[in-house]
């Protein structure tokens, strides 16, 4: 829905997605089908965002992980399978924020309890700090 209000709202935003859920893409194929000027500033792709390639991804002004620790599982980052650890895929993702972006958490997940432990490790590593926590966000800000 964010992706559909950006662009809509006249903001000028642009919403870069990944869903792992066919259902959600397909919902997303039909609606550029149909409003194809959606697709202007919001692009969805399917995958496994463990496989992403930093490489492929796009500068990022805001990321949300509020699904961290939620899908991967004890194989995501072996070699057979070849995908990111939790927190490789978080600062793979921080590196593509500027200075002054943001990463936001959700506190209600049900992983969120193995999500802070990696949240710890990547505040360690990496050049943010906590700014705010809304409601069920934790919000960091790039350094």
């Amino acid at each position: 829905m964010v992706g559909i209000r950006q662009s809509e709202n006249g903001s000028g935003n642009v919403v870069f997605g990944i869903t792992a859920l066919v259902e959600e893409y397909e919902f997303y194929e039909r609606l550029v089908a149909e409003q194809p000027r959606v697709a202007r500033s919001y692009l969805a792709y399917f995958g496994d965002i463990y496989l992403s390639e930093p490489q492929l991804l796009p500068p990022l002004d805001v990321v949300t992980l509020f699904h961290l620790c939620e899908f991967s599982a004890h194989n995501t980052a072996s070699p057979e399978y070849g995908g990111l650890t939790d927190l490789k895929l978080t600062v793979a993702l921080t590196e593509k924020l500027p200075a002054g972006g943001h990463i936001l958490f959700y506190t209600g997940s049900f992983a969120f309890d193995d999500a802070k432990r990696v949240i710890a490790d990547w505040e360690r590593q990496c050049p943010v700090e906590r700014v705010s926590e809304f409601k069920t966000l934790l919000v960091y800000r790039k350094r």
